[in-house]
């Protein structure tokens, strides 16, 4: 929608002399890079403490801690969460790491597999 209203500002097909004189297309071609230092910005300052599993695996239990206070319910224990989270951010479902899945040998077929069946 955005682009059909900009779009409306630019000269028609047929006169070719606006178009060579007209700098609209200028807005068009810087808009989507306003869009995305916009959105740049916004994360930084709105968002600026990283994430409760990111803050699990740096070893960073305390930031943890307190992000789990922030977003979890009151009624929740936060050193269970926390022990919780500590289980399922290292190993999924199955008990195997991404790092053994892709490099040991008994996995690394299946996964360098899986993974192209996802990209072509």
């Amino acid at each position: 929608m955005i682009a059909l209203l900009l779009g409306a500002g630019l000269p028609d097909d047929d006169d070719v002399e606006g178009q060579k004189e007209d700098g609209f297309w200028r807005v068009i071609y810087g808009f989507p890079y306003f869009c995305q230092a916009l959105t740049l910005i916004m994360f930084l300052t709105c968002y600026p403490e990283d994430s409760i599993t990111y803050s699990i695996s740096t070893g960073n239990d305390k930031d943890a801690l307190s992000l789990i206070k922030r977003v979890y319910a009151e009624s929740e224990n936060a050193e269970e969460v926390l022990k919780g989270l500590k289980g399922k951010s290292q190993k999924g479902a199955s008990g195997v790491t991404l790092s053994q899945a892709c490099c040991e040998k008994r996995y690394k077929n299946a996964t360098w597999v899986a993974f192209a069946l996802c990209f072509f």
